[in-house]
This record gives structure tokens, sequence and C-alpha cells, in this order.
């Protein structure tokens, strides 16, 4: 295997990384969301959607400044597509993941079809709370069959939103390998303010 395709593969384990972390966070904070769900519920959507973008962006924003410095030594070739390529196959994976349940009936007892809802579940949970702002809350029984028009309004939203993800990362990747900064130097005025 080239090390072009180890790398771009390590950009989305590293992405994968992150995905289960926002994940086991949203399931952190289900109880606190519970209290009080029409308050709480809507700023956890937008403040996981922000975490889940930043760490796409962030992510791939590292592996472009790595990699610039692997091209100029001449490790690797140039490949400003590699942030959508490694978050690409990571949307490929989330969305056969995300979609290969409805195609089962809800009363079947294949342990496939149980362990690849219980996938779903899991990695749905990283956009749950979007999808509470448009379809409710989604039963977790209703991760196969169920409620087709609930079901693909609430997989349009997860599409959508890893989509914005994969573009930012992307992106991101593309700044890090030029090295643009966006919001450091921001950071380092809003220190500089405190030192003095």
């Amino acid at each position: 295997m080239s090390k072009d395709i180890k790398l771009i593969l390590k950009g989305t384990l590293y992405l994968f990384a992150r995905v289960v972390l926002l994940c086991v966070l949203v399931f952190m904070s289900i109880p606190i969301a519970s209290v009080a769900p029409g308050i709480f519920q809507p700023i956890f959507a937008v403040f996981y959607f922000f975490i889940l973008l930043y760490f796409f962006i962030l992510t791939m924003w590292h592996e472009g400044v790595r990699d610039r410095n692997r091209v100029e030594i001449g490790l690797i070739k140039e490949n400003k597509a590699k942030g959508f390529i490694s978050s690409g196959i990571l949307l490929v994976f989330l969305l056969i993941v995300n979609y290969l349940p409805m195609f089962f009936d809800t009363e079947s007892e294949n342990i496939f079809v149980i362990i690849i809802s219980v996938i779903k579940t899991v990695f749905s949970s990283s956009v749950s709370y979007l999808i509470t702002l448009f379809v409710g809350n989604v039963d977790i029984s209703q991760t196969m069959g169920g409620n087709m028009e609930r079901l693909m309004i609430s997989s349009t939203v997860f599409t959508v939103v890893y989509i914005i993800c994969v573009i930012g990362a992307g992106i991101g990747y593309i700044f890090g390998y030029k090295n643009i900064v966006v919001i450091g130097d921001k950071i380092e005025k809003i220190k500089s303010m405190f030192k003095s």
C-alpha cells in the first residue's frame, strides 16, 4: 500500500475517532437534556453541530499542515483533495450504516439486523439533537422500519450534516496545507489583551 493511501486512511481513522468521541459526549448529555428538553435540545443541537464541524475542519487542517512538510521533503505527492477523500470515505461508511436498517423488518430477530441497528443508533446520536428539531423525539425502536416519513427526514438531516462536514474537512485540509490561519491570530490578540 502506498504512503499516500495510508495517510488518507489515517485521516479517515482520525475523523472516525472524533465522531465516536462526539457520540459519547451526546450520550453523556442525555440526562441534562431530559430535564428541560424544550430548552436544552435546541442548545445541544447547535452546540454539537458546531463541535462536529470543528472536529472535521481542525483534524484535516492539522493533516494539511503535516502533509505540506511531507511534500516538501519528498515523502508524498501533493494531493489537495485528501481532506475530501478522507472524510468522504467516512461519509460512505456512515451513510451505509444509516440507511441499511431501513430495508429490514422491524420484527426481525436476525443478529445482523440487530447489530447494524445498534450501530446506526450509536452513530446517529452524533446528530440526534438536530434530528429532534425537525422530527421531534425519535424512538430508538424506530431505527428499523417504523414511520418511514420520520425516518427519511432524520436520515436526510444526518446526510446533510455530514456532507457539510465533508466540505468543511476538505476546505480545512486546503487551509492547513497552505498554512492559512483563520482563528489563531484572533485568539492570540485576545490572549495578549489579558496579559497586558
